[in-house]
């Protein structure tokens, strides 16, 4: 039994308790083990109560030996008694004329009584004998069972902490997956924010380009407004007001074919550039409208998609938050019921022994 119970020392159980699988499994874990640790060490310590218990009934055994040498102590002082008695009475023999059937029957007497305590003194010696083997035994296998019981706890909690470490690893993994997703989503958005301050700048150069021209379409405006009345000759009289070209020519122009048809091409081209112009500037506009919006609606995605991000986040450290404290907390509800079950067995075993013991 002593080797049994030296078998499972505390420096063993702090040994086997050492996993590699959790060199890193976080500070809450080694609170966890630390505990496991304290709680083996009190399961030790009722074990040194058991060991007290046993040399207590070690020593009420060594009483029980006692007794027995005092009880054939005393068979033997009576024996003593009765052999003086014998001689006694073989001294008054002839005074008192005692016949042979009288000694004969105080001699089968005292044979029947040294039988009788020899008997009792066999029967005390083998009851006592066999307590002490079953009680041996009961505790050996109490013990046994107790011991694998702890040890498959151990491995069911050792097991059930490696596969919290693993939640938190693939938890920290997702987070980082997450970070790593926010990160290129801001370099996105500032490289979006440096593409907007670009077109920005080439709105304006834009819009500068088209009040330049605009500027230069006023000004061709106002130079053929001011030019001077023509004089109309008496050839063309007849001709309707609507057939006459606003172009405003010298009298000495008038009557010359080639300088009335340059006048017509030269119209005609400032006109054509002037709807050029302002289609570019529709067009311009547009774009400018369109890329507008465009970044309105990347700046609405980017914005929704952070939310959403954030969202995902908080939500994942909340249930990482919610596993652990729900893990701790049935692994302590767990550990208290484990507990108080292998007190209570203990405490039905000490009665069992106790009661064993006392009705012998």
């Amino acid at each position: 039994m002593d080797s049994l119970l030296k078998s499972k020392s505390k420096d063993d159980i702090l040994t086997e308790s050492k996993s590699p699988l959790l060199k890193n499994p976080g500070a809450t874990i080694r609170d966890q083990i630390l505990r496991f640790q304290n709680q083996i060490s009190d399961l030790q310590k009722e074990n040194d109560a058991l060991k007290r218990e046993n040399l207590k009934l070690s020593t009420h055994l060594e009483f029980l030996q006692k007794k027995d040498s005092q009880a054939m102590k005393a068979e033997i002082s009576f024996k003593n008694l009765i052999r003086g008695y014998q001689d006694e009475l073989s001294g008054r023999k002839s005074i008192f004329k005692l016949s042979k059937d009288d000694v004969k029957s105080v001699s089968g007497s005292y044979e029947n009584l040294f039988d009788s305590i020899e008997l009792m003194k066999d029967k005390v010696q083998e009851m006592l004998s066999q307590k002490e083997e079953a009680l041996g035994a009961i505790f050996n296998t109490k013990l046994k069972e107790i011991s694998k019981q702890l040890e498959k706890e151990k491995k069911e909690k050792f097991e059930f902490i490696d596969s919290l470490a693993e939640k938190e690893i693939k938890l920290t993994e997702e987070l980082e997956l997450l970070k790593a997703s926010v990160f290129m989503i801001e370099s996105k958005n500032n490289s979006l924010e440096r593409e907007n301050k670009k077109l920005a700048i080439n709105l304006k150069e834009r819009d500068i380009e088209i009040k330049g021209l605009q500027d230069k379409l006023f000004k061709l405006k106002k130079k053929k407004m001011k030019l001077p009345p023509i004089e109309m000759p008496r050839s063309l009289s007849t001709i309707p007001p609507d057939c006459i070209s606003d172009k405003r020519v010298s009298p000495a122009m008038v009557n010359n074919p080639i300088n009335t048809e340059r006048e017509e091409i030269s119209s005609l081209n400032t006109q054509n550039y002037v709807y050029k112009l302002q289609r570019q500037l529709k067009v311009e506009k547009n774009n400018a409208r369109a890329a507008r919006e465009a970044y309105r609606r990347e700046v609405e995605n980017k914005g929704e998609l952070f939310k959403l991000i954030q969202e995902c986040y908080e939500d994942t450290k909340e249930h990482v938050q919610q596993v652990k404290m729900s893990s701790i907390k049935k692994l302590n509800d767990y550990l208290k019921q484990k507990f108080m079950d292998e007190l209570t067995k203990r405490e039905k075993i000490l009665e069992l022994i106790t009661e064993k013991l006392y009705q012998g």
